[in-house]
């Protein structure tokens, strides 16, 4: 692979061993086996998110800001794709300034989701564009089932990322259900992956969740000794069926579904280039897997930087607050959100948050305290109903269960 490559976004490839598009910050790249450098070069200077290919040698490439470029590989050249390019004309204007990501179908179509709309993009010449109005739905996430139907996040339910499932069929859309209720999560989800078994997968940053093909129970994981880091970032299927699970700062994990637990994990003291992991590849031949970090030495010096100053607080009963962090960090708070945001995808409240929780939990695991209460103000909450209730549903589990297993193993 290139190395040296700023902010890589995205990599693209069948076979990275042969050769793989690679997205940056700085333009997009093109990639060949044996080479340390890339061979061409696009769009340099403009931050690059996506790319999709749309036919043999035609691609698709999404920039920052939602402007679009098409790509002819065969010529070598860019054009500007806008409103009056395929499919993208079909798109709504109230969806073109929104969120767009690409996914591809099994038949190897492209689909462009959208605020309140999905767009087929033809397979060929003959085929047209197709577009499905979501009814309200901002799709993120989206991912083809082997059933042919779609699974995705809706992002417009005021801060409930709510999974849904669209039949293109059918053009129905359908909320998931767990026990009767729709299934939602509290947190930021990062990617969503269906194993070869039929369950569901869905990375967020606050665990990993898992829905069986046979049930509409939602288990939640990440939260027992075997996972290294509980903030998943990217999903891989191997061929053996395993699922590889890139973390924020855990590195890579490797979790065997029949047993639902870690059996492996690679992180920097095993040889990996950094505990960040943000995208993974196989090859076509010998099944070795390639990841990539997301975060520049400096980013994560600065989070480790941020993370002592506010667990100190913690430390010293201090009620730190944004304001309380930005100045302890030399910036404004807008500075402070804007990149607390970019680094980890939580506001700085939300950030705040997830570090009183943290402490709590390691607090209830090693058994520090016997009350609730306790737990609760050492943890930076000033009420113990109030930390009861964000912790379960941050957690899926009360605060008083850790302390009632304690007893229970006393008598």
């Amino acid at each position: 692979m290139i190395r040296g490559l700023p902010r890589i976004n995205s990599i693209a490839s069948e076979d990275f061993k042969r050769e793989a598009f690679v997205t940056t910050a700085t333009g997009a790249y093109l990639s060949v086996a044996g080479l340390n450098s890339a061979i061409k070069t696009y769009l340099p200077g403009l931050s690059i998110r996506e790319i999709g290919e749309t036919g043999p040698g035609n691609y698709l490439i999404k920039i920052d800001r939602f402007r679009w470029f098409a790509l002819n590989e065969s010529e070598g050249k860019t054009s500007p794709f806008g409103g009056g390019g395929p499919c993208l004309s079909l798109i709504s204007k109230e969806a073109k300034t929104g969120y767009i990501t690409l996914v591809t179908d099994p038949e190897r179509r492209l689909w462009l989701g959208s605020e309140n709309e999905l767009t087929r993009y033809p397979l060929n010449n003959r085929d047209t564009c197709i577009s499905y109005s979501l009814n309200g739905i901002a799709s993120k996430f989206p991912v083809f089932l082997k059933n042919g139907s779609l699974a995705a996040i809706d992002m417009n339910r005021l801060g409930n990322r709510q999974l849904f499932y669209f039949d293109p069929r059918k053009n129905e859309s359908t909320p998931a259900l767990s026990g009767g209720q729709p299934v939602k999560f509290n947190s930021p989800v990062t990617c969503l992956l269906e194993g070869g078994d039929g369950s569901l997968w869905i990375a967020t940053i606050n665990g990993l969740y898992r829905i069986r093909p046979d049930g509409d129970k939602v288990e939640h994981l990440g939260f027992t000794p075997d996972f290294e880091d509980f903030r998943s970032v990217v999903l891989h299927e191997d061929r053996q069926g395993r699922i590889w699970i890139g973390t924020v700062k855990g590195g890579l994990q490797i979790l065997d579904p029949r047993l639902n637990k870690v059996v492996k994990s690679v992180t920097i003291k095993k040889g990996l280039a950094n505990n960040t992991v943000v995208n993974i590849l196989e090859d076509n031949s010998s099944g070795v897997d390639i990841t990539f970090e997301a975060t520049q030495p400096a980013d994560e010096h600065w989070l480790q930087e941020l993370e002592t100053v506010a667990k100190a607080a913690l430390n010293q009963r201090i009620d730190f607050t944004a304001t309380y962090l930005a100045e302890k960090m030399s910036l404004s708070e807008r500075q402070l959100l804007r990149r607390i945001t970019t680094l980890t995808g939580l506001s700085s409240k939300q950030y705040i948050l997830e570090i009183k929780l943290q402490k709590a939990r390691h607090l209830l695991e090693h058994r520090t305290f016997r009350t609730i209460s306790e737990v609760a103000y050492a943890s930076g909450f000033n009420t113990p109903g109030y930390f009861t209730k964000v912790y379960e549903k941050h957690f899926g589990k009360r605060p008083a269960e850790y302390l009632e297993s304690f007893s229970k193993s006393r008598t």
